[in-house]
C-alpha cells in the first residue's frame, strides 16, 4: 500500500486525505457567492417574548376599571382612577323668589303678632304650613288679617329655570260666617303670564276651627311652564257667597319636575284611599256591634 503526499508552495510535503472509496478529498479556494435560493416554507410560531418597554400614555378611560368607589380624574394631564373624593354634590336647583314681599306680605305668628324678619321667606319655608296649607297654625306670610291690615293682593314671583317645570301655589283663608254651607271658597284665577297653563285647581271644604263662627279653608293651584318664563304675577281672587273675610295667608310655592309632581299626587291619592278604607272599616265594625 502506498501513501500519497502533496507538496506545499514552501516545499513541505503533507499526506493527502482520501475517503473510504479512495477519492481525493481536497478543499479548493472559495469562489464568488452564488445567487440567493428560493425561500423555504414558514416555520412554527415561536413562544411569547418578554414584555416590551412601557408606551406613552394614551387618551380615554384607562383599563381595567378602578376599584369600587373610585373616581376617574385627570392626573398630570392623564385620565386615572383615584380613590380621592370625587366631585361635590350637584348645585341646588334655582328656586322661585318673591320679588315684592314688602308690598304683598307681612310675617305673622300664630298669636296674630306681626314679626320683623331679616329673611322672611326662609322663615316661612321652615314652618310646617309652607306648601301645606291644611296645617291649622295661622302663621306665615299674611296678606290680610282681622285687625284690618291689608297688603297689595298681588305677588310677583321670580321663576328661574322654569321651562317644563310645574309650579304649585298654596293659600289659606278664614271667614266669619254663621254656617259653612252659606259660602264656598276657591281661587278664581292665580297666574297672569304667557306660556303658562293651568294643570289643577283644588279648594277644601270649609272647616270650623276654634270657637265662634270662624271657618277655615285652603286652596292650591298648579301651573305648567311650556317655555322659560322669568317671572309671573300671582293674583289670588277669593270667591265667596257670604261671610266676612277675617284673614288671608300665602302659604308659599313648590316648583318641581313633572315626574316628581306626578309621583307626589299619586302618593297623596294612595294616602287618601288608605284613610278612606280606614273610615269604612270603622263604620262596618260599629255597625256590627250595634247588630
Amino acid at each position: 500500500m502506498a501513501i500519497l503526499y502533496g507538496t506545499q508552495s514552501n516545499g513541505e510535503t503533507l499526506p493527502v486525505l482520501v475517503d473510504q472509496f479512495g477519492n481525493l478529498l481536497a478543499k479548493g479556494i472559495d469562489g464568488d457567492p452564488g445567487q440567493p435560493g428560493q425561500p423555504g416554507t414558514p416555520g412554527e410560531p415561536g413562544g411569547e417574548g418578554p414584555p416590551g418597554p412601557p408606551g406613552t400614555p394614551g387618551e380615554g378611560v384607562p383599563l381595567p376599571y378602578g376599584p369600587d368607589g373610585a373616581y376617574l380624574q385627570i392626573v398630570d394631564g392623564v385620565p386615572a382612577w383615584t380613590e380621592s373624593p370625587g366631585p361635590g354634590p350637584e348645585p341646588e336647583p334655582a328656586q322661585p323668589a318673591l320679588l315684592n314681599f314688602d308690598d304683598c306680605c307681612i310675617c305673622q305668628d300664630a298669636g296674630k303678632n306681626l314679626l320683623v324678619k331679616s329673611d322672611p321667606i326662609s322663615w316661612a319655608q321652615d314652618l310646617s304650613s309652607w306648601a301645606n296649607p291644611a296645617v291649622g297654625e295661622w302663621e306665615g306670610l299674611c296678606t290680610m288679617n282681622d285687625a284690618g291690615l291689608s297688603k297689595e293682593n298681588k305677588y310677583v314671583l321670580e321663576t328661574p329655570e322654569s321651562f317644563g317645570k310645574v309650579l304649585t301655589l298654596y293659600f289659606s283663608c278664614k271667614r266669619y260666617a254663621s254656617v259653612a254651607t252659606t259660602y264656598t271658597e276657591g281661587l278664581e284665577y292665580a297666574i297672569q303670564a304667557d306660556n303658562v297653563s293651568l294643570v289643577t285647581k283644588t279648594a277644601s271644604t270649609p272647616e270650623h276651627r276654634g270657637s265662634g263662627k270662624t271657618w277655615w279653608a285652603w286652596s292650591s293651584i298648579t301651573y305648567l311652564f311650556s317655555r322659560e318664563v322669568a317671572q309671573v304675577d300671582v293674583i289670588p281672587k277669593w270667591i265667596s257667597s257670604s261671610g266676612v273675610l277675617q284673614g288671608q295667608m300665602f302659604r308659599g310655592w313648590l316648583m318641581e319636575d313633572q315626574g316628581a309632581f306626578a309621583l307626589r299626587r299619586q302618593l297623596a291619592v294612595e294616602q287618601d284611599l288608605k284613610q278612606l278604607r280606614g273610615v269604612i272599616m270603622s263604620s262596618d265594625l260599629l255597625s256590627q256591634r250595634r247588630d
